[in-house]
């Protein structure tokens, strides 16, 4: 699922105010959910592993989750059980 500036992409990222991005994408499958190339100012926005992520469209949450490596964040459900973080972090 692509999701471009008709929807008002924000990002989250911890307790930050969420902020404008251009877009990203979200690949959706039976046991985990992907949040991946996502976009602010035409520049890829990087991720600390571990960081908690949400997406926010048309002032609704459409994902959360938690950086997997600087590019990637997977969904919270898919993380239950921490073996996707990095470094043994903990939920």
């Amino acid at each position: 699922m692509f999701i471009t500036e008709d929807r008002r992409p924000q990002l989250q990222v911890g307790d930050a105010q969420p902020s404008p991005i251009d877009r990203c994408e979200v690949h959706r499958d039976v046991d985990r959910s992907l949040l991946t190339a996502v976009i602010r100012n035409g520049e890829p926005v990087t991720f600390v592993s571990g960081q908690l992520v949400t997406l926010w469209a048309d002032d609704s949450v459409v994902f959360q989750g938690r950086a997997i490596d600087e590019y990637n964040v997977l969904d919270l459900i898919s993380t239950a059980d921490d073996s996707d973080l990095a470094d043994g972090e903990q939920i």
